[in-house]
């Protein structure tokens, strides 16, 4: 996994928790050409959606590009699994509810 997926991943979950959401982020590559399709984070609560996880936005987006050629068996979603708890710290003692260590 290209670590510039990683990084966008990263930036979107940032992007999250600057919004009050949880903070995950998730990029969906085409496979076989490596080109960034979607970039997302979590949009639950500004959507009022519990659906609209990182992973389900970017698949929304890739669906309404139309792709000819998109097979969704073919692509991956990279999406960090240890930042949680690093982008929560600054969470703690902030006063958010729902913030625990």
């Amino acid at each position: 996994m290209s670590a510039d997926f990683m990084t966008r991943a990263l930036a979107q979950a940032e992007a999250a928790r600057d919004r009050g959401e949880v903070p995950v982020g998730a990029v969906l590559v085409d496979s076989g050409n490596g080109r960034i399709l979607a970039a997302a984070g979590n949009r639950c609560r500004e959507l009022n959606d519990p659906t609209a996880h990182a992973e389900m936005v970017d698949v929304a987006v890739v669906e309404k590009m139309s792709l000819p050629d998109f097979d969704p068996s073919a692509e991956i979603v990279a999406r960090p699994r240890w930042p949680l708890d690093k982008l929560a710290k600054p969470m703690l003692g902030s006063g958010k509810k729902g913030a625990k260590a």
